[in-house]
């Protein structure tokens, strides 16, 4: 864990060793590791408290500034300070931000750089959208999109067109809607 901890990111050690270590001592093959980052606990828990709050002060997290030396626990006021990623099922969010959080949250324990992911993505929240390497529209791009419908002529094309709406729209290129619908135009022409 010392590289983890090198890097500043609260973690703990869990599964077997944990076992070994908390209860009674067994055999292992591997070690389990859980790490967080702030931006991922700095919401309101189910006991209506911050969470970086409420695990500091129960000794979960310990904090550490960029030289290792210790910080105080979290309060109200440093949790603030804080990075936080947006809920992705609130709708009052911003579809960028909320799409943003579920990427991260789901894929971007994988999906950085050199994380183990087979898809050279980088996912985290953190991640400029342009640095994300997940859109990248190029020419082999376009031609999967063709393969793709016309593979599924049933395919919702409202709710695709739906879709690339607002993701063109949050990503500031209406020119990717326009390139969707004129592969769209080209699938009707080709029925």
């Amino acid at each position: 864990m010392g590289w983890l901890d090198a890097a500043h990111i609260p973690s703990m050690i869990i599964g077997g060793v944990a076992a070994s270590v908390l209860g009674r001592p067994r055999l292992t093959r591997d070690v389990d590791a859980l790490a967080v980052l702030p931006e991922q606990l700095n919401r309101t828990g189910r006991d209506g408290r911050n969470q970086l709050v409420s695990l500091s002060e129960a000794g979960y997290i310990r904090r550490a500034g960029n030289d290792g030396k210790p910080l105080p626990p979290f309060d109200a006021a440093s949790a603030a300070r804080e990075r936080k990623i947006a809920d992705p099922t609130d709708a009052r969010q911003p579809l960028e931000a909320r799409a943003r959080s579920y990427l991260h949250a789901n894929c971007g324990h994988c999906h950085f750089e050199h994380g183990g992911g087979s898809v050279p993505l980088r996912l985290q929240f953190s991640v400029a959208a342009v640095e994300m390497m997940a859109i990248a529209r190029r020419p082999k791009d376009i031609e999967d999109l063709k393969g793709l419908l016309a593979a599924h002529p049933d395919a919702d094309v409202a709710r695709a067109r739906r879709w690339v709406r607002e993701f063109a729209t949050a990503m500031s290129t209406p020119d990717m809607l326009q390139e969707f619908e004129a592969l769209l135009s080209e699938r009707t022409l080709k029925r």
